[in-house]
């Protein structure tokens, strides 16, 4: 009984923890494209980076890598985009 009390404890935080690194995600997507829009270049780069290092893969990796290179471009820095 405690081992399965134990183990649904554990689930329940992993999930927590995966919410909460996805709400983080989204919130420093979400300054990014802020920051770009006022065309600040390099802080929507470094938000979309810290970003990626959350979630490197999937399809929210492929949108903050084409909004950091997007970011990269309006920066003129095409080589990096």
């Amino acid at each position: 009984m405690f081992a399965t009390v134990w183990l649904c404890l554990l689930a329940a935080g992993r999930m927590a923890v995966a919410q909460d690194k996805s709400e983080k995600v989204m919130s420093l997507a979400y300054d990014g494209l802020a920051a770009a829009e006022k065309g600040h270049y390099d802080q929507a780069i470094a938000l979309f980076t810290s970003a990626l290092q959350l979630a490197p893969e999937g399809k929210t990796g492929v949108r903050l890598h084409s909004e950091r290179g997007k970011a990269y471009l309006d920066k003129g820095d095409n080589e990096n985009a």
